[in-house]
């Protein structure tokens, strides 16, 4: 090896460090031999790097914002009349002496409940004859009720995760302080008695200050969501950005730690899957990010735990990439 390829190699030190307290093997001194590191093991003592003790690990949560919903220009949503109790029902003796076509239209007009639905369904089946068609008329009520359920499902989410239709509710951090295990903080946004502010306005502030003090930020699929969304919401609320973000996947302003280890969001796995594969402990593994509109107005205390814990999650996953993957 060549002189300065050794030089080169001197600063691998600032990374790993041997740990003396439990160094029971040191290498001994051979001349003309070298150790086997499987007969002489050092445990290695991990050391934050420059980049981590300058950077800010962030997390944001969104929920769809109602009040512009009218300027969308969504289609909209299929509905179904509220079901009709078992009691406002025909009686089903009187009803199965109908044709199939009078009892479909009849259990599509009513929109009975399932109790109601599977009682037709096994009395019909006790009949001498039991038709066919009758099961076909009970699953497609159901069918249709269904389909109205999964259309407001996918409709929350697509307001929810566009920046043009979503709002912030949560926002998490953690910066470099005394201690580089600093606590991560974290403020929600609603008018529950739970909620740090009532002001998205606020939420904004807080992160566009963090980002003039802190470089680079880092999370997981920030660069085609969170930054994305903040950056929206900052441009319809008035919120004036404190410096340019470089969003290129190989800025120096950000590392996103879904772009660093799959390339692209194509394929990746999310946070909460990978987690556990690197040993990662999961601080708020009962929630996850369908739960968060509801959870913002029942419990947003619970919203601000698992915005935290993703932070948590992250800086926790940017170390076991460092060095590896990033910085």
């Amino acid at each position: 090896m060549r002189e300065q390829d050794c030089d080169s190699l001197s600063d691998i030190g600032t990374w790993f460090e041997p740990d003396e307290q439990n160094d029971t093997n040191p290498v001994p001194e051979t001349s003309g031999s070298v150790a086997n590191p499987i007969e002489s093991p050092s445990v290695a003592v991990r050391h934050p790097s420059r980049t981590e003790l300058s950077a800010m690990f962030f997390d944001i949560e969104t929920v769809p914002d109602y009040s512009r919903l009218e300027s969308f220009g969504l289609e909209p949503l299929p509905t179904i009349q509220p079901e009709t109790a078992p009691a406002e029902c025909p009686e089903i003796a009187a009803l199965l002496k109908s044709g199939l076509e009078v009892i479909e239209k009849r259990l599509l007009s009513l929109n009975p409940t399932d109790e109601y639905l599977d009682a037709v369904s096994s009395t019909e089946a006790l009949t001498d004859k039991p038709r066919v068609g009758v099961g076909k008329a009970v699953a497609a009520v159901k069918t249709a009720r269904e389909r109205v359920k999964n259309a407001a499902g996918d409709r929350r989410k697509l307001l929810s995760v566009t920046p043009e239709y979503c709002r912030i509710a949560a926002i998490g951090w953690a910066v470099p302080g005394g201690d580089v295990e600093s606590s991560v903080s974290s403020l929600t946004c609603g008018e529950h008695a739970d909620c740090d502010t009532t002001d998205e306005r606020t939420l904004l502030e807080a992160f566009w200050s963090l980002a003039l003090e802190c470089r680079p930020l880092i999370g997981f699929n920030v660069l085609h969501f969170d930054l994305r969304v903040i950056m929206v919401r900052s441009a319809l609320l008035g919120v004036m950005p404190s410096r340019f973000m470089d969003l290129k996947p190989w800025g120096r302003d950000v590392i996103d730690l879904m772009i660093v280890r799959f390339g692209s969001a194509s394929g990746a796995m999310g946070l909460k899957k990978l987690a556990p594969l690197y040993g990662i402990e999961l601080p708020a593994a009962g929630v996850d990010g369908s739960q968060v509109e509801e959870l913002m107005r029942t419990d947003p205390k619970k919203v601000a735990e698992y915005v935290r814990s993703d932070v948590a999650i992250t800086r926790e996953l940017y170390r076991k990439l460092s060095g590896f993957f990033c910085e």
